[in-house]
């Protein structure tokens, strides 16, 4: 099944094969890829970092621009997998890969802005 807007949305019974999205970045060791629902939330990815989180947000712009682009991916991938907003498992999977990357680098300047 496609169609223009989705071409590689599957038929009824279809799949992308095992682990296709599978939580990108959930099993590592470094904070930065990890999966959660926030940065600064109650399950907050850099606990460690919440005073900094805070204090950037509101006087380095490049930090606020990357932590809010970060939370806008956040909630179009919520969206998108709970129905809310339509998208393939491909759309989803970019979103999360472009999504772990801001993460990346807000993790590097929240390193940074510690040292």
């Amino acid at each position: 099944m496609a169609n223009e807007q989705y071409p590689a949305v599957l038929a009824p019974g279809q799949s992308h094969g095992v682990g296709f999205l599978h939580s990108w970045g959930r099993h590592t060791n470094n904070p930065a890829l990890a999966i959660d629902s926030d940065l600064h939330g109650e399950n907050a990815v850099f606990p460690e970092y919440r005073d900094l989180i805070t204090q950037l947000k509101t006087t380095d712009s490049y930090f606020l621009n990357v932590y809010e682009k970060h939370n806008e991916l956040d909630q179009r991938i919520r969206n998108m997998e709970s129905g809310i907003e339509p998208a393939t498992h491909l759309v989803i999977e970019a979103l999360k890969k472009e999504k772990l990357a801001l993460k990346d680098e807000l993790y590097q300047i929240l390193r940074k802005a510690s040292a």
